[in-house]
């Protein structure tokens, strides 16, 4: 944020950063015009931009208030504090939340299996970024088990805590993945085990499914279509083993 609440100038800043260095990628839409190449933005940080430049500075203070309520709700969906504008005690906790806020995003997920303390085998995602050279997304200290907790609770979902004021926000093409995890951390022991020794089939049933929503298959003959399912999978989740 930028200038004072309720007075021309003030405004939502945002800022690109990769490897923990500042980037400066051009935009059209939800598309990001990177180095690498294009990438679609995840869901909950393109409303979010949205918002931010959908904002007015010459509006009234209840309507920014309302407006910075509409951006955290973006990142933060499952978190229920009413449609008005919020009251004193949350336009402060707002004004932290928004003065420090941080995101990372994953296009990816890769299993990294552990043991669930009754002698059977789980696994918790590793979010993964492709645009990156080193891939794994950077997560400050502590941040990883936060979102495996965050994760555990709420099952699949666009946006993640990892911290007091950071978000994971998941891209569309490893939303797939995710959900198929989410199904199968919470499945019966055996389909869970079964799952983890061998995720293949699972995810290629839930990227077809996918694509097929998305009408990806129109006019592809087999060939195609499985060439389509499986370069989709290779980019949504990762046979990286998490060690």
């Amino acid at each position: 944020m930028s200038g004072v609440l309720g007075s021309p100038g003030f405004r939502l800043d945002r800022r690109w950063v990769r490897g923990g260095s500042a980037a400066s990628p051009g935009r059209t839409g939800a598309i990001l015009h990177t180095d690498k190449g294009d990438r679609r933005m995840p869901r909950a940080a393109y409303d979010a931009i949205q918002i931010a430049e959908a904002f007015d500075d010459a509006a009234p203070l209840a309507e920014h208030w309302s407006a910075l309520a509409q951006f955290r709700r973006s990142l933060r969906p499952d978190d229920d504090e009413g449609d008005g504008p919020p009251d004193e005690r949350a336009r402060i906790a707002m004004t932290g939340f928004l003065g420090s806020l941080r995101i990372a995003s994953a296009d990816a997920f890769a299993m990294t299996l552990r043991e669930d303390g009754e002698g059977s085998v789980t696994f918790d995602p590793l979010p993964f970024s492709n645009g990156d050279e080193e891939r794994r997304v950077s997560l400050e200290e502590g941040a990883l088990d936060t979102f495996h907790d965050d994760f555990g609770r709420r099952g699949a979902s666009t946006a993640y805590r990892t911290g007091d004021n950071s978000y994971l926000v998941v891209e569309r093409s490893a939303a797939p993945a995710l959900a198929v995890m989410a199904r199968k951390q919470r499945a019966p022991r055996a389909e869970r085990e079964a799952f983890a020794a061998n995720p293949a089939p699972d995810l290629t049933d839930a990227y077809e499914a996918a694509l097929e929503s998305e009408g990806a298959f129109d006019g592809a003959n087999d060939a195609t279509r499985e060439a389509m399912i499986e370069a989709t999978v290779m980019r949504g989740f990762s046979d990286a083993n998490g060690s």
